[in-house]
């Protein structure tokens, strides 16, 4: 598993006095294994992906959740990913859309630091040509954070 510290968000007075974790978001496939290859998702290959199709967030009001990404050796990173899915009607994201969005944002985490200078101690987790890519990474689960925040736990093929 990637080491990543939990997200704890700064006004956690605010955060946490109303917020009520939902449950995690697990990535499982019919193939017996945990999690989908964050290439898989880019590509859209969903086959063995048990809940491809089950809708996410159906009970969320807000317009997009925050993405939040602790890797070791950089700075907290955040992106926005969308709940709803509009090409027809608005509809809640499925948990394929999710992992494909999840894929193509930490492609842009990845992209956005692989210049950064990282915390000393930390080079194993270094990212970019060369170290860890989007092809070495499982989206394994999501977990609710804070409200409106979910954190995505990976594995790293060795």
């Amino acid at each position: 598993m990637l080491p990543q510290r939990p997200y704890i968000p700064h006004h956690r007075q605010n955060y946490f006095d109303q917020f009520i974790p939902e449950g995690d978001i697990t990535f499982l496939k019919t193939t017996g294994g945990d999690g989908i290859a964050l290439v898989d998702a880019m590509n859209e290959i969903f086959d063995s992906l048990i809940g491809r199709d089950d809708p996410m967030f159906a009970g969320y009001a807000g317009p997009a959740i925050s993405l939040r990404l602790e890797w070791p050796g950089y700075k907290s990173w955040t992106k926005q990913i969308k709940t709803k899915d509009w090409r027809r009607e608005p509809k809640p994201i499925t948990k394929g859309k999710l992992a494909f969005e999840v894929a193509k944002k930490v492609r842009d985490f990845m992209h956005d630091n692989m210049t950064e200078v990282m915390t000393p101690g930390t080079e194993r987790w270094r990212v970019g040509p060369g170290f860890i890519e989007v092809k070495d990474l499982v989206l394994f689960r999501m977990v609710h954070v804070s409200k409106g925040s979910w954190q995505a736990e990976f594995r790293v093929f060795e």
